[in-house]
């Protein structure tokens, strides 16, 4: 299993356990997919929801498990990761390489 750093959690948003998202990661749409298991300090979640905003950087993501802004401030500025063998994509990623 290899994990490969997909983004950083910058800070809550809104009440219900939602994070905006820093992801310059070029497959984000097949890493951030619901469904999908990621890993954040040491713990695993599951995408229950992922919002891209469009031109700006920071997206919106719901995980099982992060029900309150607490919940959020307690990952607050650590990194994601994923699975490599998760994103279906055959090729060497920039991530690897570093």
């Amino acid at each position: 299993m290899g994990l490969v750093k997909i983004g950083r959690v910058i800070r809550p948003h809104g009440v219900k356990g939602g994070m905006k998202v820093s992801s310059d990661f070029k497959y984000k749409n097949n890493a951030f997919v619901k469904g999908n298991t990621i890993y954040i300090k040491d713990k695993f979640y599951t995408i229950m929801s992922y919002t891209n905003t469009g031109g700006n950087q920071l997206d919106i993501l719901y995980l099982e498990g992060i029900n309150t802004i607490d919940d959020v401030i307690t990952i607050r500025h650590k990194n994601i990761y994923i699975n490599k063998d998760d994103l279906n994509i055959d090729e060497i990623l920039d991530e690897e390489l570093i």
